[in-house]
């Protein structure tokens, strides 16, 4: 488990980040994020606050960036290169510079990042079937779960033919 860096003082980045949220890694260029469960990437919807988001700043929806004012400063950005839904763990890919944003979205966007989702089961899942449903998710009987799911019904039927 990471060590959560102490926040640095006079970095407005840090002193807005949601208490949960812990430091992986950070350079000039780069910062990486270990979201838990239950903090929104960013404001849903666009132009509300939410005590439970990422940063507790301001948040722009068309350019896909958070804005922090510093006083004598010019106005400061840090923009997501992808989110994570608000029930998922795991890493948040932020970058301090618009072209790295550009440079990362389209290494994402053209599936040259790797990807991977892990989930703890407790039970094996009730349902014998699963379809696709549109591209990222799926559907069982009447609730609606997300792809790793569909693929964790696959890993529970393997385990139970071995």
């Amino acid at each position: 488990m990471a060590k959560r860096r102490k926040k640095v003082s006079g970095d407005p980045f840090a002193a807005n980040l949601h208490s949960g949220v812990r430091e992986i890694y950070r350079d000039d260029t780069l910062w990486v994020l270990d979201k838990p469960a239950g903090v929104l990437t960013h404001p849903n919807p666009p132009g509300k606050r939410a005590a439970n988001v990422l940063l507790r700043t301001v948040y722009d929806y068309e350019r896909e960036l958070y804005r922090v004012t510093v006083e004598g400063e010019k106005q400061r950005q840090l923009h997501l290169v992808h989110r994570l839904d608000q029930e998922t763990s795991g890493l948040i890919i932020c970058t301090f510079s618009p072209s790295g944003a550009a440079d990362l979205r389209k290494a994402f966007y053209e599936g040259d990042v790797h990807k991977e989702y892990r989930a703890l089961v407790l039970a094996p899942p009730r349902a014998r079937r699963a379809r696709t449903d549109m591209h990222h998710g799926a559907e069982f009987g009447e609730g609606r779960c997300a792809a790793q799911t569909l693929s964790l019904i696959h890993i529970c039927r393997c385990r139970r033919a071995i």
